[in-house]
């Protein structure tokens, strides 16, 4: 832990908030990508519902 705190401790403040701002965007970035890829999924299997159903009812 203390070798750290030692790192951090040598850069300057201004260098560590643009990593913290530009490790919180990669995370914003990824739950979004993640959201994004479940909605997709579920409207894949809307359609498969959707035409199975239809295809059933004929």
């Amino acid at each position: 832990m203390e070798l750290i705190i030692k790192a951090l401790r040598q850069w300057r403040i201004r260098t560590r908030m643009i990593a913290l701002l530009v490790i919180a965007l990669t995370l914003v970035c990824v739950v979004a990508a993640a959201g994004v890829f479940s909605l997709q999924q579920q409207n894949q299997r809307t359609d498969e519902f959707i035409n199975r159903s239809l295809h059933l009812s004929h």
